[in-house]
């Protein structure tokens, strides 16, 4: 069983900030004390001290700022896993946007960031807060600032579904061609979270569709593995391809079909896909369906042409496929279609 540990947002900040000085320090710094005020959500405070000349871009060892936290950022929920491994999740800060609006007019840095490149801009656009992204970008912070992981503030609203501000950053000039560590640009990210509403909005913004992520994988890819109808059609509508493979020759359509997806089966084969494309193993779509135990997915294969008794490079057919990973109901409909080993 796993154990959970929940702290509120404050909480957890608090706990660090707490660990970096001792109750003396924190009452003689004035910047601790404004980054304290706003990690509790206490605007007044804040604006209070920044008109007793706190300064607005303090940040304690982590690079974390009042305006950082003033976005969304620097608060974290806790939990502790069976084997007592410790695992944080970024969440939700209590700053406000008009704590935001103080620190900015009192002279905070717009393109503030942590030690780990996340901006106060990032923190923003990743919890969907349109009025502090539009804040922030009126005071000229830059749209396409990176942190380590080579993320933006628009691959971060997009892959939450932030439609509002991934509409913001693309008129401020955010490009959507930039891609992460792994390759994937904004349109993967929103294609593999089925955020269609983003994928939609990418889309008429110039987004490559086909863009290569890691082994090949295209956006499309990403939303068959999901198993994101909505995505996979409006990618297929604005014209991605269907017939791609990844660099082991698997098609998108041997992934549904791996997966059991015949909406979406149906969606890539009306798109062009290939029923019968091989692998580098000379695996089908038939083959993943059999091997998985979809019934209904290798039903629609050979009603719709699949050939039945296609041999993989090991001389395996898909009824030998289904009878070697116990799937004697998915071996009995192959029979049925002439299934041989």
């Amino acid at each position: 069983m796993t154990r959970a540990i929940r702290f509120s947002a404050v909480t957890v900040t608090m706990i660090a900030l707490a660990s970096l000085c001792g109750p003396a320090e924190a009452k003689s710094n004035p910047g601790k004390q404004l980054l304290s005020a706003a990690v509790k959500g206490d605007t007044a405070t804040v604006q209070e001290m920044l008109s007793q000349g706190a300064d607005p871009n303090y940040s304690d060892r982590e690079g974390c700022a009042p305006l950082i936290v003033a976005a969304g950022g620097c608060s974290y929920a806790v939990s502790v896993g069976a084997k007592g491994e410790i695992k944080s999740t970024p969440t939700e800060s209590l700053g406000t946007v008009e704590m935001l609006r103080a620190l900015l007019a009192a002279g905070a840095n717009p393109d503030a960031a942590k030690v780990n490149g996340t901006s106060a801009l990032m923190s923003a656009a990743r919890f969907g807060r349109t009025d502090s992204v539009r804040a922030l970008l009126d005071a000229h912070a830059r749209p396409n600032l990176r942190d380590v992981d080579g993320v933006t503030a628009l691959l971060l609203a997009a892959r939450f579904g932030k439609a509002e501000a991934v509409d913001l950053l693309l008129e401020a000039s955010a490009d959507p061609e930039i891609s992460d560590a792994s390759g994937r640009t904004a349109l993967h990210w929103a294609a593999g979270e089925g955020q269609t509403q983003v994928v939609t909005r990418l889309v008429k913004a110039g987004a490559t569709l086909d863009a290569k992520a890691g082994p090949q994988i295209t956006p499309l890819a990403m939303a068959v593995n999901g198993d994101k109808i909505d995505a996979v059609r409006v990618l297929l509508a604005a014209g991605a391809d269907a017939k791609r493979s990844d660099s082991n020759g698997q098609t998108w359509l041997m992934s549904a079909a791996f997966g059991g997806n015949v909406e979406v089966m149906s969606a890539l084969v009306a798109a062009g896909a290939d029923l019968n494309a091989r692998d580098k193993s000379g695996f089908t779509a038939l083959s993943n369906a059999a091997y998985s135990g979809h019934g209904p997915a290798v039903t629609w294969l050979l009603e719709h042409g699949a050939e039945v008794n296609a041999r993989a490079k090991d001389g395996a057919t898909a009824l030998a496929t289904a009878r070697k990973r116990g799937h004697p109901d998915v071996a009995k409909l192959l029979e049925a279609k002439g299934g041989t080993e």
